[in-house]
């Protein structure tokens, strides 16, 4: 991506072959690169010709780019190209978007946003809370769910874990018990001690 340090704030839109990124918010509401102020410039167009460069966007933003009008001209000749090596936007004599180093010098309009669609200015003056980076697929995975769902999986989580404790409890406290009971079991069992080395025979007796 060119440098932007004469583009937007955030270097949405950027002026790689000259000039600086204006946003105009009174008529005629010029938006493009200009070498000149053309905000103030009420004595003549908004940016002559030979202060007007081509203008380049961050492609991530071409599906919330709609049809913008052109100062003094058709806005047939409004373009945004997402294809171009440097991704064109603005206005042209020609069709940029055919051309692979998009809208030659010579040919670049001045362009402006469209007064009924206030959310253009918004976008082209490039505030951070107006345009963000598209999300992750993580990301989006995550907050596609509702907060029902992710309570409902906070809350199975912490039941699951519950009855996994609880069965191992319920275990060892059987195994106590069963050890418990064989001890007793052999305490109960009859000591014979020597007593059980003597064995009864038969005596003779005197006659």
């Amino acid at each position: 991506m060119p440098s932007c340090e004469s583009g937007s704030p955030n270097c949405h839109f950027t002026c790689p072959f000259g000039g600086s990124w204006h946003v105009c918010r009174d008529p005629p509401y010029f938006v493009g690169c200009c070498s000149s102020d053309p905000c103030t410039n009420t004595t003549a167009s908004a940016c002559p010709l030979e202060n007007l460069y081509a203008a380049v966007f961050e492609p991530v933003l071409f599906d919330k780019l709609g049809p913008s009008n052109c100062v003094d001209h058709s806005a047939e000749n409004w373009f945004t190209c997402n294809y171009t090596f440097q991704p064109f936007i603005g206005c042209c004599e020609t069709n940029p978007c055919v051309e692979n180093t998009g809208c030659p010098f010579g040919n670049v309009l001045p362009a402006a946003w469209s007064p009924t669609r206030t959310s253009m200015y918004d976008m082209f003056m490039d505030a951070s809370e107006n345009i963000t980076k598209p999300k992750t697929e993580t990301e989006t995975s995550v907050s596609g769910l509702s907060a029902g769902a992710i309570a409902g999986i906070t809350i199975g989580g912490f039941a699951g874990l519950a009855i996994l404790l609880l069965g191992v409890f319920l275990a060892l406290r059987s195994r106590r018990r069963r050890q418990a009971g064989h001890t007793a079991g052999e305490e109960e069992k009859p000591f014979l001690g020597h007593y059980a080395e003597y064995v009864l025979r038969p005596v003779a007796m005197k006659q």
